[in-house]
């Protein structure tokens, strides 16, 4: 094992479980069953293996799988889980945002309200992600979130997001179709324009041999 791992290994604040992992393989099956996971229950597995290296793993991964499913499901409401999906594809602000909104006005909020509401204040400068589809639309149409739908015909619904009379559960997944199509009519128009461009092209080359052909109409 080379040095610079080995420092790594030393200087991480994980460094009992790095340990763990790399020589109980129960541990590292523990740790890679949670791979789907956002990065932070990742996390939280290590500091649990971290406070005690030689204790079960499968309670750790229980530990984790049900802080888990308590953050994906805060709410009694199912409309309110479901609207709170859809503001975190686009961002920890917008889901910051979501969250405020609820603590203040209780559950009997009406989620699609909220949801629209952020989607319509929350320009591409708080995509914080800029890997993210979603980031990289806003920059190619030098836009914010609600001019991208106007723009594409992205509409929002009961929880889900419309485009050309189709579900998607992804905000970004309607957007890049919408964006798929919008290119390719781009493409469409483009050609047409190059056709009739060289249809015109052809008839002001005959026109001095039909003007010179039609001489005699124009004279009477």
């Amino acid at each position: 094992m080379s040095s610079s791992i080995e420092d790594k290994k030393k200087n991480s604040l994980y460094r009992k479980a790095i340990i763990a992992i790399e020589y109980r393989p129960e541990a590292k099956v523990a740790f890679e069953s949670l791979r789907k996971l956002p990065k932070k229950f990742k996390i939280r597995f290590l500091e649990l293996l971290n406070e005690n290296p030689k204790g079960i793993v499968e309670e750790y991964v229980s530990v984790v799988q049900n802080e888990y499913t308590t953050w994906l499901n805060p709410y009694d409401r199912k409309e309110l889980n479901e609207a709170l999906q859809k503001v975190r594809a686009i961002g920890p602000n917008a889901e910051e945002e979501f969250k405020s909104v609820i603590d203040i006005l209780g559950e009997s909020a009406n989620p699609d309200t909220v949801v629209k509401k952020i989607i319509s204040t929350t320009p591409s400068a708080l995509v914080e992600d800029e890997n993210s589809a979603l980031y990289e639309l806003c920059r190619k149409y030098n836009d914010n979130t609600i001019g991208l739908m106007n723009r594409l015909g992205v509409s929002y619904n009961k929880g889900g997001y419309y485009y050309n009379e189709k579900r998607y559960d992804k905000f970004v997944d309607a957007l890049a179709n919408a964006d798929r199509d919008q290119a390719g009519s781009n493409f469409a128009m483009a050609e047409n324009a190059e056709g009739i461009l060289k249809e015109n092209t052809d008839l002001n080359r005959e026109s001095p041999k039909s003007l010179t052909d039609n001489k005699g109409f124009f004279q009477n």
